[in-house]
């Protein structure tokens, strides 16, 4: 495959999922692929849900506050030497393994006794010590993950590090309006009869006398050593157990899930933790209060750019002298 203009591949996805790994130079944009997304300039209608691909080039970019407009006018055209027939599925998967990831539902529906599944949802939890607690949901269908369902939850007003509450609020959260929510028919919970037991609660909670059919919850409970294999699954409200040898694709199905929703989890977490810190310092500096602070995120398009931006770029933003600049610059840098 040879493009006329530079490429840059980005792991992450729109919406619930912006994960943006790297910042590139504008100039540098020649084309973006995203995992699991196509950008093709060439189409009447070029870019499916637009706004949101949209968005997630200019996070690319380091321009998250410019919006859709500054897109249109100033990104979308250098777009435009990318060639007619130009096709290619970023995220990797084939018909084979949307035939795979089929196959492994049916191994599922068999082991669990359901049929139909077209949706499954896993669920975690990551904080480090009870800090800045972070909750996803991972969403699969039948061709594999279905990213743009995913979401991410922060927890508070729990007592720091229980577990068994941020899945309780994470889930009350979720289902809060189950008349209008999609509803998937399996929802598995990362750990084990006691996470399990709050999601047990909650389900019943919302879906009882809705007239809504409630998903089957699965706890995926860690084996010994926390060794790939060993885990057991338990059924809700039946408590029914089942060990699975690795082999099983209704297993790999699982831990596939479970792998997902704990990266998910705690990269949300990370970023969380990273802007609380940041956001910590910027709060302590002399001079800078919540209007020059805000002036500074949005003129880099948030804090990691604050932390790249030197004295002189500093300067640069409404408020800020050559003093105030370079104290920021020396907290930031203390860190």
């Amino acid at each position: 495959l040879s493009l006329k203009n530079p490429v840059m591949t980005a792991s992450g996805t729109f919406g619930y999922g912006m994960e943006f790994q790297d910042f590139v130079p504008l100039e540098a944009l020649g084309a973006v692929i995203v995992k699991g997304t196509t950008l093709h300039p060439r189409q009447g209608n070029p870019y499916p849900r637009m706004a949101e691909t949209a968005q997630g080039m200019l996070n690319c970019v380091g321009l998250q506050n410019r919006g859709v407009d500054y897109f249109c006018e100033h990104i979308y055209p250098q777009l435009k030497d990318i060639p007619t027939n130009f096709i290619v599925n970023v995220s990797g998967s084939t018909p084979e393994d949307y035939a795979e990831c089929a196959a492994r539902i049916d191994a599922l529906e068999r082991l669990l006794g359901l049929s139909g599944v077209r949706y499954l949802e896993c669920y975690d939890i990551s904080h480090t010590q009870g800090e800045q607690t972070v909750g996803s949901c991972v969403c699969f269908n039948r061709e594999g993950p279905d990213k743009s369902r995913y979401r991410r939850f922060n927890v508070s007003d729990i007592t720091p590090g229980d577990d068994f509450a941020a899945m309780r609020q994470v889930l009350t959260r979720r289902f809060a309006e189950v008349q209008e929510a999609e509803v998937p028919e399996l929802v598995f919970i990362d750990g084990g009869l006691g996470q399990l037991g709050e999601a047990e609660e909650v389900i019943k909670e919302r879906f009882e006398g809705s007239g809504i059919k409630a998903p089957l919850l699965v706890g995926v409970a860690k084996g010994e050593g926390r060794r790939a294999g060993l885990e057991t699954l338990i059924r809700g409200y039946s408590h029914e157990e089942f060990h699975l040898d690795l082999s099983d694709p209704a297993l790999q199905l699982v831990l596939q899930l479970r792998d997902e929703a704990h990266r998910f989890a705690i990269t949300g977490h990370r970023r969380r933790r990273e802007k609380a810190r940041v956001t910590s310092q910027l709060e302590g500096i002399e001079g800078v209060g919540p209007r020059r602070r805000q002036a500074l995120l949005k003129h880099f398009g948030g804090l990691r750019g604050v932390i790249k931006a030197g004295p002189d770029d500093l300067r640069k933003v409404p408020g800020i002298d050559a003093g105030l600049a370079q104290r920021i610059y020396d907290v930031l840098h203390e860190l």
